[in-house]
């Protein structure tokens, strides 16, 4: 992917759920989950917490950002004040 393309946003509870997944693939030997960008699957995934960039994005609460080795595409993980995404956060149901 060029450098010069933004990385996708991607909600905090569609990250939780692709986490999940990740999770349970790896218990069982088999890597990790596809790319939440194109689908295809990735050789690893790497995670890094947004501590040192915080305030760099504007009004938007970056929690993360992800890279998936292989296809190349990179990822924002973004808590919204969406049901959903509360959810996540504080750990119950919507």
């Amino acid at each position: 992917m060029p450098a010069t393309e933004q990385p996708v946003i991607v909600p905090l509870s569609q990250w939780a759920w692709y986490c999940h997944d990740t999770k349970a693939l790896q218990e069982r030997g088999l890597g990790v989950a596809n790319c939440l960008v194109c689908g295809q699957e990735p050789q690893d995934v790497v995670v890094k917490q947004c501590l040192a960039c915080l305030g760099s994005h504007g009004s938007r609460d970056v929690l993360g950002h992800v890279a998936w080795l292989g296809c190349g595409h990179r990822a924002d993980v973004e808590a919204t004040d969406s049901e959903l995404d509360r959810a996540v956060i504080y750990g119950v149901r919507p």
